[in-house]
């Protein structure tokens, strides 16, 4: 704490050091000492001119600072920190309401004048007119780290890091609520400046633009950014026109109506990005940069996780123009619980990518008890053998094999089933989907469960057999009322809810699948519980 506590020069508060709070007081902006809980002693009074630091005038110290805002009307900047000279300790600015048509800061002003420990900045609620909140400095000065809370108010500019301020450790910044009508970066500003880390989390709020990394200044690691909710125009992994070393965009929920990139707007991702959407309502989504002013280059590897959410248009590596792409590879993962409308596509962009671009869908394997079951692999391209293995406990023997949720699909190729005892359970389509169908052996068993004349049914086209194949086929509207058809013709097989195939000599059971895999080929596995991925 400074002798004597706060002061001031006419322009400048200094607080020295010591617990200060701000509150308007009968239209006038006072300072009191955090110590006068009952605000009966002004320190200072209308103090809405003034440029306000937590910190010191000049030289170096140590300890922490902290400044509490209630409340009042700011038209000159305030610091949290100290207006020259570094702090040894952190720097807290504490704001539970205001006006501010200037900037406040979390770290110091002048160059040099660098604080060690963390700058943290929490904001309870506040408006911000013409002006920006930054987590760290204002010149060329260094912070440890930031640590910056924003629960509501309204905002045009936010920033984890500082305008020339850098960040020498991490920049955290989290908002879980208010409203920001330009954008929010967890970097730094200038191009001067750097950050090692950005960490990024949105629960709830309006935002137009959010970046991971800064609009002029380097992420020298890994820009990350985690939203849970909110309504969001467009994201961006990586920066404006500031590189960033790796992304990591993480999203659980939260109403996006305009693209997400993992890259940046004009900058690279120099190593690899990761993606994962485990819900929320998404437009399009690419996996590089914008790639306008020659920039938008993944310079490692893309992954693409689609986990869960509703996709409404195009999922891509490659969204921008003119010089986006990828160096390394590009996967697309896509999950069981991602739901895709009718306008969304799934694009590889292989002549944008110098490595190896795919989409792969989930192969969910589940047991009933008794065993265990795999796939290998667990993720598959279109066209691509998966072997389907059980293993079942002592004193149980392995019976089928159930696709449930949604379809056994191909598209484009033909479908295959050579043995097994496949069964088809769809509770929101047709069972079974090919262009072409090839029974040559096993039992399959299809049932399209849904509302009676919603137009599923058990398969999409009528299946042809294998020569040696010789089977019997029951149709109807469920396996309690289903009959042998002597003769089938191809609407046995596409307008029926209930379809089962068995070879004449059933009654045998298969051997075990951990002895003998299950093999289903080519064929592309999905299970969205509603509609697939169409082309437009």
């Amino acid at each position: 704490m400074g002798a004597g506590g706060p002061t001031e020069d006419g322009t400048r508060i200094y607080a020295n050091g010591t617990p200060v709070v701000v509150k308007e007081v009968s239209g006038s902006t006072n300072m009191y000492l955090a110590a006068d809980t009952d605000f009966a002693v002004p320190v200072f009074e209308d103090i809405s001119g003034y440029v306000i630091y937590g910190g010191w005038e000049s030289g170096d110290h140590t300890g922490d600072t902290s400044l509490t805002i209630l409340s009042g009307t700011f038209n000159k900047t305030v610091y949290g920190g100290s207006r020259d000279g570094s702090i040894a300790g952190d720097t807290n600015l504490s704001i539970h309401d205001g006006t501010f048509t200037n900037h406040a800061y979390g770290g110091s002003a002048l160059a040099g004048a660098n604080v060690s420990g963390c700058a943290n900045v929490t904001v309870e609620n506040a408006t911000f007119i013409n002006s920006t909140l930054w987590g760290a400095g204002f010149e060329a000065n260094t912070v440890g780290s930031t640590n910056v809370v924003i629960k509501d108010g309204s905002f045009l500019w936010a920033y984890g890091g500082g305008n020339e301020g850098s960040v020498t450790g991490t920049a955290k910044l989290t908002i879980t609520g208010g409203s920001f009508s330009e954008a929010v970066f967890g970097g730094s500003d200038n191009a001067s400046a750097s950050v090692q880390n950005t960490e990024v989390a949105v629960a709830n709020a309006n935002i137009f633009y959010l970046y991971g990394g800064g609009w002029g200044a380097p992420v020298t690691e890994t820009a990350q950014i985690n939203v849970e909710g909110g309504n969001l125009a467009s994201l961006f992994g990586g920066g404006l026109w500031a590189d960033v070393e790796n992304v990591i965009v993480h999203i659980k929920g939260g109403t996006f109506h305009s693209e997400i990139f993992g890259g940046g707007l004009e900058s690279d991702v120099t190593h690899d990005v990761s993606m994962t959407m485990e819900g929320g309502t998404f437009q399009s989504i690419f996996g590089s940069g914008n790639g306008t002013s020659g920039k938008g280059v993944v310079g490692g590897n893309v992954e693409m996780h689609l986990k869960a959410g509703t996709f409404l248009a195009t999922i891509a590596p490659i969204g921008g123009i003119d010089s986006a792409k990828i160096d390394g590879n590009a996967t697309i993962f896509v999950y069981p619980d991602a739901l895709f409308g009718t306008y969304a596509e799934l694009r590889t962009n292989d002549s944008f990518v110098t490595g190896r671009s795919a989409i792969k869908y989930a192969v969910d394997v589940q047991t009933n008890g008794g065993g265990t079951a795999s796939a290998s692999p667990a993720f598959a391209e279109k066209d691509e053998e998966v072997s389907l293995t059980a293993s079942p406990n002592g004193g149980y023997a392995f019976k089928e094999w159930q696709v449930l949720a949604c379809c056994l699909k191909t598209d484009g190729g033909t479908l295959t089933v050579n043995s097994g005892t496949l069964v088809l359970i769809s509770e929101t389509s047709n069972a079974l989907f090919g262009d072409s169908i090839v029974i040559s052996g096993g039992t399959i068993t299809a049932l399209a469960k849904n509302a009676e004349g919603d137009g599923h049914f058990a398969f999409n086209s009528a299946p042809t057999f294998g020569a040696n194949y010789r089977h019997s086929v029951y149709a109807g509207d469920s396996a309690a009322t289903a009959q042998l058809v002597a003769s089938p013709t191809a609407a046995i097989y596409t307008a029926s809810k209930y379809v089962r195939i068995e070879p004449v000599t059933s009654g045998a059971v298969p051997p075990p699948a951990a002895a003998r895999p299950h093999r289903i080929l080519p064929y592309r596995l999905l299970q969205h519980r509603k509609n697939s991925p169409t082309s437009r």
